[in-house]
């Protein structure tokens, strides 16, 4: 549309535009009976916890790659 246009018009057009700075949010809510809304961390057993940790400090100590200074700031489960 602005490619047929001559640039007085292409301004006068842009000048008639107008945004909402608020515009308005909707989002669809559903019931707890249509799905479960509990946080998925809150269903692992405790060994699957543990397991996870151990995981992450494996990781941390030999595979991630962290700058020497920052060492003493990487924190780790066990």
């Amino acid at each position: 549309m602005l490619d047929n246009m001559m640039p007085d018009e292409v301004t006068q057009f842009a000048l008639r535009v107008k945004f909402s700075e608020h515009p308005p949010i909707e989002y669809e809510a559903f019931s707890p009976t249509v799905y479960d809304r509990k946080n998925p961390i809150s269903r692992l057993s405790i060994s699957t916890m543990i397991h996870i940790a151990h995981e992450m400090d494996e990781y941390k100590n030999g595979e991630m790659e962290v700058h020497p200074e920052s060492v003493n700031n990487t924190s780790l489960y066990t």
